[in-house]
């Protein structure tokens, strides 16, 4: 009888063991599932995160583009041109592309401006970069003096002081104005280049 019972016994914690590892296992797909679902929504808020940030960019560049040449102007600059999103592959096949986010010139002067809603340092580095080929990727603009600006809704980590530093025009998004350049009286340009016509 002793061990019947103890069979019994046995027989119902091998059930209970058996239920309780169904369940686990039930909660276990269930955990998969809700992991799964949870993968794909941050999926699709990157995807909308992404879309979203592309569309302010372009939308930044519209409103910097509308504004660039008459803010240069108000500092002295003879531009009477401007195109926003002016993309260079290669020339002739040869080196590395560049894209303009604005890109101002008039008679003299040719200014590519990198805009940004968020300003960092090393998105003002990157431009210096690309003003050391500019005439390389667009040759075009040959015999005009070439000056850089940078544009942002908001600077990160003094980036508009630093740009200043560097030589380069410091367009903002505010007032009347829409587009202003911040840059004081004090500021003296740098010329990045100017390339003979021959």
């Amino acid at each position: 009888m002793e061990q019947n019972i103890i069979e019994a016994g046995f027989e119902k914690v091998w059930r209970l063991f058996q239920e309780t590892d169904k369940k686990f296992q039930e909660t276990d797909k269930k955990f998969q599932e809700t992991d799964k679902r949870l993968k794909e929504l941050m999926e699709g808020l990157k995807k909308l995160e992404d879309t979203f940030i592309t569309r302010w960019g372009k939308f930044m560049e519209v409103l910097v583009n509308s504004g660039a040449s008459s803010a240069l102007r108000r500092s002295g600059l003879d531009v009477n041109h401007s195109a926003k999103n002016v993309v260079q592959e290669t020339y002739n096949g040869v080196g590395r592309g560049m894209e303009i986010d604005v890109l101002c010139w008039g008679k003299e002067v040719v200014v590519p401006i990198e805009v940004k809603s968020t300003l960092k340092v090393e998105d003002v580095d990157e431009h210096i970069e690309r003003l050391g080929r500019f005439f390389e990727c667009f040759p075009g603009f040959r015999g005009l003096t070439l000056y850089g600006g940078v544009a942002g809704l908001d600077f990160a980590g003094d980036a508009d002081r630093y740009a200043y530093k560097k030589g380069l025009y410091v367009l903002t998004l505010k007032g009347n104005k829409v587009v202003d350049v911040s840059n004081d009286g004090k500021f003296r340009p740098k010329i990045w280049g100017k390339m003979s016509d021959g």
